[in-house]
Parts: structure tokens; sequence; C-alpha cells
């Protein structure tokens, strides 16, 4: 039996899955990642820049720190150093801790014995300079680099879905990866080399699982404020952070269940007595029918952007794990024809490593961002991409490695090792930052600086979206009665694109930068913080074809304001700022609130216009 061996990992915006040609010789097989699953959560949790947590050790460290919390580090890739638990870290860093707890479970299987080849995958409308920031991320986990090829995420579907049945060439075909935390669309066409030229591609970086997962939330909390208010009331305010986790993991087992089966049940523990609510799947799926029309109008402008016709498609791939739910199924099968075989949260991992790889290949040129709309017939059809023989793009390697010079050590829970015991690995040539001094939190009732930005939409009206048209000045209020609230935020301006010597930001330069300043008063109650209230995590931008950008988090310096940190006072008032970093062709702004905090306005979220910059 042959020891060579190769890997593939799909950093996913949520989990993270792999896969790797069996050391039992049984050709190429999921990779399980721990004893429970074959995925991880891509989240990772900083403690101090030497010290990063990743997959499940992060996430249950989450609720003790929010700040330092990263769920999603994909988002971040591109945008510069990110500002975590009150430091400045390179995104690369991040993604290294990933990427190395991987790296360990897959050598744990196969003696130590480093792969032939490691293959990572990406979105395909990643420009080379995101690309790089991964393979870099690879590089600081340990990875040795000569052995390390890219290919974008809907060839590797594509390969796995033809494997056993190559297609014609000069077929057409299509791919809908559904994920968590992102939607993906790409038209493909087949050449005689059994590779596939992309013709279009587009994607919503705010639409995915944990959309579903937040509308069933609301839909319990709705049930709870019409059935059990003072159990409501509780989750809301003081329940421990067990409790409301395991409210979350019910939601979404939910939402799986409901993919087999007609009902599913979702368990509310409560401090003195717990409910037990009923969802059907014709409830689940009315609940979530306009998110699903929003993917599959998606679907038909990636159409329209290859001047393909639906009749003319061999299939439609489907990947992702939201792509089985039977109402994206139905609805899409009124678009093309559907095709979907075995784990669609693997189909990524595996077909990666059943393209055919070319030493030497390059990348073909992707001009438009993912949710910028379509991109350009590549002139190249290669499915590869050649680490060793990358065009390196200095800016943004400058960026995604300007901290350099101290290693990193990551700890991480290994799936091989006894629950709870933290690995320390190092990881070599990444870079913290000195925490910043010049951001906390202290009570203050400094007046914010007045806003650049407009209503999307008379006020009073919502819009197309369901959101409500924000104003300035206006609380928003939580927990009240005839004393007073608990909660009242207010936002009182956003600044577009403020004078550099007072707030400098650094790793968008082709971006606006945009400061939302509000205020937080709290009450007499102690309020219970899993999370940030306004920070860049929850904000997006829209375009004026629709297209969402969710990552708008940036680097800053200087006298930006302050941000929040992990908890408030009683009976204080703050005055913050959240810095957020807005594409230039993207107008609208939206801030939609965690769960814990839903109940501040009566519907999804908020939306605020930004003018032209000069």
């Amino acid at each position: 039996m042959s020891s060579a061996w190769d890997l593939s990992i799909d950093f996913g915006t949520s989990n993270t899955a792999a896969a790797h040609t069996s050391p039992s010789g049984n050709g190429v097989q999921v990779l399980p990642l721990s004893y429970q699953s074959n995925a991880i959560p891509s989240a990772v949790f900083v403690e101090s820049p030497e010290l990063v947590y990743a997959g499940e050790a992060a996430v249950q460290r989450a609720d003790d720190r929010p700040q330092a919390f990263v769920p999603a580090p994909k988002r971040l890739l591109g945008y510069g150093a990110a500002s975590v638990n009150g430091y400045e870290v390179a995104p690369s860093v991040l993604v290294a801790a990933v990427l190395r707890s991987v790296y360990d479970r897959a050598l744990s299987l196969h003696n130590n014995c480093p792969p032939r080849r490691v293959v990572l995958t990406h979105p395909e409308a990643w420009p080379l300079d995101q690309i790089a920031i991964l393979t870099d991320a690879a590089t600081a986990a340990g990875i040795d680099p000569s052995l390390v090829v890219t290919i974008s995420e809907p060839r590797a579907a594509v390969h796995y879905y033809t494997r056993t049945e190559p297609l014609p060439p000069d077929s057409t075909i299509a791919v809908f990866d559904f994920g968590a935390g992102t939607l993906d669309v790409a038209v493909l066409r087949s050449t005689a080399h059994n590779t596939f030229q992309v013709i279009a591609a587009r994607g919503d970086n705010g639409l995915g699982g944990k959309n579903f997962d937040g509308i069933i939330r609301r839909w319990v909390d709705d049930r709870l404020n019409d059935e059990d208010p003072e159990l409501l009331e509780w989750l809301r305010r003081s329940a421990p952070s067990h409790a409301v986790r395991a409210l979350d993991e019910h939601v979404r087992r939910a939402k799986e269940l409901l993919s087999e089966h007609p009902t599913a049940t979702i368990r509310v523990m409560g401090e003195t007595r717990n409910r037990t609510l009923t969802l059907t799947r014709e409830e689940f799926e009315a609940l979530i029918d306009e998110q699903v029309r929003q993917a599959v109008t998606l679907v038909r402008a990636t159409f329209a952007d290859a001047g393909v016709e639906p009749s003319s498609l061999v299939a439609l791939y489907l990947t992702g794990g939201s792509s089985r739910i039977p109402l994206v199924h139905r609805q899409l099968a009124e678009v093309g024809p559907v095709a979907t075989l075995d784990d669609p949260k693997a189909v990524v991992s595996q077909g990666a490593l059943h393209a055919p790889f070319s030493a030497g290949a390059t990348s073909g040129p992707r001009t438009a961002p993912v949710g910028a709309g379509s991109i350009p017939p590549v002139s190249t059809t290669d499915a590869v991409v050649d680490v060793r023989s990358r065009r390196w793009i200095p800016a943004m390697v400058a960026g995604a490695l300007v901290l350099a010079g101290v290693a990193v050590t990551a700890v991480l829970l290994r799936p091989d090792s006894p629950a709870g015991e933290a690995v320390a690995v190092e990881i070599q040539n990444s870079t913290p930052a000195a925490p910043r001094t010049s951001v906390g939190q202290m009570p203050t009732t400094q007046n914010a600086s007045s806003s650049t930005a407009q209503s999307v939409a008379a006020e009073g009206e919502l819009t197309p979206r369901g959101n409500i048209i924000g104003t300035f000045g206006t609380p928003m209020t939580s927990g009240c009665n005839e004393v007073g609230c608990d909660l009242e935020v207010t936002i009182t301006g956003i600044d577009l694109n403020p004078d550099p010597q007072m707030c400098t930001t650094f790793g968008a330069e082709d971006a606006d930068t945009a400061i939302v300043r509000y205020t937080v008063k709290t009450g007499p109650n102690p309020i219970t913080n899993r999370g940030p209230v306004l920070s860049h995590s929850y904000w997006s931008a829209v375009d004026d074809n629709g297209s969402i950008r969710s990552n708008l988090a940036v680097g800053s310096g200087g006298n930006c304001g302050d941000f929040e940190s992990g908890s408030f006072m009683q009976n204080s008032t703050y005055s913050l700022s959240t810095v957020l970093s807005v594409p230039a062709t993207y107008r609208t702004l939206i801030w939609q609130p965690n769960s814990y905090f839903s109940d501040l306005i009566p519907a999804p979220g908020l939306e605020f216009s930004l003018p032209n910059a000069e």
C-alpha cells in the first residue's frame, strides 16, 4: 500500500470540511474532523495574539468574552488587520488556526507522514490577493507551500459530480452552493480536456442557512411572547449561556430535521420549567419562502449574465448544507434540471481531489468581487492554481503581513485528544500588534457628530427587504416598564470618510469609510450582553442590483471613537462608534441585530442610504 496521499480543505464561512485519499486505498474519502462530525466550525477565539483557539474550542469560549470570538474569519480575508479582543490581528493568523486543526487531524490518520499535495478551495470570485492570504495562512499553519494548490469551489463541485461520467465538450452546467453563511452561483462550460470554464458567477454573502436559523428563532420568540412571556423575558435577560446555546442548537437541528420529516420539535429550557414547541414543514417553508425566492432570483440573474437559457443546462448541481431543504429543490426545479448526489456538505472537498492538476497552471482573471455581479468569461480552462507559480499582489500581501516577526501559538482542540484537552501548536510568520490604547468603553454624555447618511425612503415606510427606514436620534428600547427601560440604543449619525488626521483606516483603500455613532443607555437591571449591539458583524451593504456585502470590517487607528467592550454597567450612558468599510458602489447600509437584541426593533433590520462619495 502506497504511503503517498492527498489532502483537500474546504475552508467555509461557517464550517470547514476536508477530504483525503484513504490510507486503506479506497480512493477519495471525507476526512472525519472529530468523533461526532465530518466538519468543524470555522470560528476562532483570540485569547491574545499568541493564543488562538479554533473550532469547537473557540465556540465553547464565545459566551465568556464575545469580543474575542470571530465566528466567520473567512469574511475578513482581503480587508487588512482585524480588531479582535483589543488586538489588531492579520486574518491569515485566524485562518491558520483552523487550517492547522484540520492538518493535524489528517496527519494523525497517516502516521504523521506529510501529504503529496494539499488543495485549498475558495470562492470563484476571489481575486489573487485573497487567494494569496489563504495560502499564506496554510504556510503559517505549518503546511509546506510547495505542496499547496488551489481550486475554486464551483469547479471542485463539478469535478465531483462528473467524476464517473465526464461531460461532452461544450456542455453547460451550473453550481448552486448554498452554505450556512453564503450563497454562490456559477455557470460553467466543459472543455475537451475534462476541465471547466466559468462563464459567469454571482454571490450573496448575506444569505445562508444561518438566516433560516434566525427566522426560526424569531418564530420561537413570537410563540413564547404569546404563550409564555415570562420564559421569553428570562431567556433575553438572565438565562445562562448554556441555556441559550441549547436553544440555538435545537433550532438548528429542527431546521435540518424538517428536510426529512414533516414536523420537528424545539425544546426551550427555562429556569423553573421547560417548554416544547412543534414546527411543521409547512410553517417553516412559509417562513423562509421570501429568502428562497431571493436565492432563485440570484440563479436567474447568473444565467442572464452567462447568456444561457435554462433549457440548455445539462444539470444544476447543488452543494452546501442548505441545499438539502425541500423548498429549495422545488423552486430550483422550476429554473433548471436539479441534480444532487451524496452529502452536499462534502461535495467541494471531495471534488477538489478529483480535479486534474497541471504544474504551472495559473488562474484566469477575476475582476468582480463576490456579490458584485457577473464575472467575465475566463480565458483559461485550468481547474487548479499552482501556488508555486502564482503571481503575488504586493499591496494585499503587505497588508496581511504588516505586523511581522512574532510567532503566534494557536491552541486547538484536537479531534483525537481527550475532550477538553487543549493542544498548543506554533503558527509561524504571524504578526500580532500591541493592544490598542485609543479605544475603551467608558460612560459619557458626549453627543455624536451629525450624519451624512440619509433615509432610503420616506419615514414610516418599509423597504422592499421588509426593513425599517433608519432614522437618527430615535431611541430603540427593550425591557421597558412604568419606571423606565433596561436598554435604550440610539443611532445618532453616520459619518462618511472622516478626517484621516483624526481617524485613519487601512486595508480597504478602494472603499469608503463609514463611522456609525450611537449611544447606549442602561437602566437599573443588569443587561446580559452576549455579543455587541452595533459592531461591524451585524452590518451589511447593498448595491443597486441587490447584491449584499456582509464583510464590512476594516482596520482603524487614531480617534475613531469608543468601541463596544464585553459588558455594560447599570444606570450608565455610553457614546460609541463602529467603523465600517463600504464598497464604493454599495450605497445602502443595513443593521440587523443579533437575536439577543431582536426586541429593539419590530423588523429584521434598519436601512440607511449613503451619499456618493465626492
